[in-house]
């Protein structure tokens, strides 16, 4: 049945929660189908809308592609913000709540987020789009530990650098693998572990 975006307020969503049914719907293609089936037109399809709608909130498949990157990236912030909220007694135990939070999001939304990020660097003005990845990563790790690190401590950009790559391979081996994940998030906390405590031993003149 088609969803008629003009209807009255019977049944009819907000701007907001049609895109986020729209990318959730997007979402789901990239999974079942990959990138390639992802378009404006396959989109209204699998939502039940008509195709103007997709394009009134996207415009064209690059938009929406980047619109689906920043969503997960959305999401991400939200889970990982949830999972840092919970009693957190000190830097370790944020460490594994942060390092786990994170291997669960990724198990969910990870495949399609890669796909999403391998898609978008199709196009010129994303072809840097990986170090926008790293990035973001690099600032959630900071922020989320900041609490329990001390004053005027930062990680150092190639620590971050280093924890990103690793849990990114690590990613992978648990999308190959998913029985894999509860040992890969053990052994990404110890490396992220090890790594801050001896960038922490140099702060303190250790």
């Amino acid at each position: 049945m088609i969803i008629n975006e003009e209807a009255d307020l019977s049944g009819r969503l907000q701007r907001d929660e049609r895109q986020i049914q729209l990318l959730n719907v997007a979402n789901a293609i990239i999974l079942a189908e990959g990138t390639d089936a992802l378009t404006l037109i396959t989109l209204a399809e699998k939502a039940g809308v008509t195709k103007p709608v997709t394009y009134k909130h996207f415009g064209n498949r690059k938009s929406l592609l980047h619109a689906l990157f920043k969503y997960s990236d959305d999401v991400l912030t939200e889970r990982m913000n949830a999972g840092m909220e919970q009693p957190i007694a000190d830097l370790d135990q944020a460490i594994s709540v942060f390092i786990t939070t994170y291997f669960d999001v990724m198990a969910e939304d990870g495949e399609a987020f890669n796909a999403t990020v391998a898609a978008l660097k199709a196009y010129p003005e994303y072809a840097g789009i990986s170090r926008e990845v790293q990035d973001f990563f690099c600032q959630i790790l900071q922020r989320a530990l900041q609490r329990w690190l001390p004053e005027n401590f930062r990680i150092p950009e190639w620590t971050s650098v280093m924890i990103f790559g690793a849990t990114e391979s690590l990613c992978l081996m648990m999308f190959n693998d998913p029985a894999l994940k509860t040992k890969i998030s053990e052994e990404a906390i110890w490396l992220v572990k090890t790594l801050l405590a001896d960038q922490l031993k140099r702060f303190s003149g250790g």
